[in-house]
């Protein structure tokens, strides 16, 4: 099968994944996909960025996938609200790193502070983002969905907008082929959709400024955090972050302006409800 074929399908495959899930029970089923997302992501960049030991590896593992695990047991909507456990996976996701810096004391390598900051950020980087969609789409689906449809036109629309217009290289460095005439279009068609989608469906309840600004926000997040993980790539050497996903890589190769936007999302969902 040609490779445009099998990007295609498994494009495909991604996108119903997300909006099944979200359509059929965002309280569970979302959460749990994002808790999949999070498990394979830390698998991803333990592979990356590689922890000293063994144990350091699956301890770094664990911490990036507890954040999820909190909000799923802490979440009335699931049925498996249990305090005591969403609070101790939430300690230990708060004291994780002054125990890891800890840890570090006791491995001989080289730069030891960089390996565990390094280490540390997959909590921030993968963990909290992924627990912060399953999170929002607790709260907000409708809105949550809108954020997703949104990624997807500004990757459409930079990509539609870059081949016709693109001149001007927006970070040459990092992504040869990204430019600000793209990134344009991306941010056009992702506020367009932020002043449609109130119009058209009433469980997005925003008025029209505030989903331009939606979509602008998440035109720019999405964008960072696409360069973000190519920045990650180049600087430790490889060319796609796993081999999960036919024709697209590994699963942070497919969600890296997820884990940008998902914050962002929560934080216009808790201004929505404010």
């Amino acid at each position: 099968m040609p490779n445009i074929a099998v990007r295609a399908l498994s494009g495909a495959v991604y996108v119903a994944l997300i909006v099944g899930c979200l359509l059929w029970n965002h309280s569970v089923a979302f959460s749990i996909l994002m808790l999949v997302f999070s498990i394979f992501g830390a698998i991803e960049y333990g592979r990356m960025v590689p922890s000293p030991t063994r144990g350091l590896r699956i301890a770094d593992a664990v911490a990036v996938i507890l954040p999820c695990v909190t909000v799923i047991m802490s979440a009335k909507a699931t049925g498996l609200t249990t305090t005591v456990p969403a609070l101790l996976a939430g300690a230990i996701v708060f004291l994780y790193p002054f125990a890891r810096m800890g840890a570090q004391l006791f491995v001989k390598t080289p730069q030891p502070l960089e390996r565990a900051a390094t280490s540390i950020l997959g909590i921030y980087y993968i963990g909290v983002p992924l627990a912060s969609a399953a999170f929002a789409a607790l709260l907000n689906p409708a809105v949550v969905l809108l954020m997703f449809v949104m990624i997807w036109l500004n990757d459409t629309g930079a990509y539609l907008v870059g081949c016709r217009f693109g001149r001007t290289k927006l970070f040459e460095r990092i992504s040869p082929k990204k430019t600000w005439e793209g990134a344009a279009g991306g941010a056009l068609f992702a506020m367009i959709a932020g002043v449609v989608a109130p119009l058209l469906f009433d469980r997005i309840s925003m008025g029209c400024v505030t989903g331009m600004l939606m979509g602008l926000a998440v035109c720019v997040a999405s964008t960072i955090g696409d360069l973000v993980e190519s920045m990650i790539k180049r600087q430790e050497g490889v060319k796609d972050s796993g081999k999960l996903i036919p024709g697209h890589g590994g699963i942070l190769d497919r969600i890296d302006s997820l884990l940008f936007t998902a914050p962002v999302t929560l934080v216009f969902i808790l201004w929505l409800l404010r």
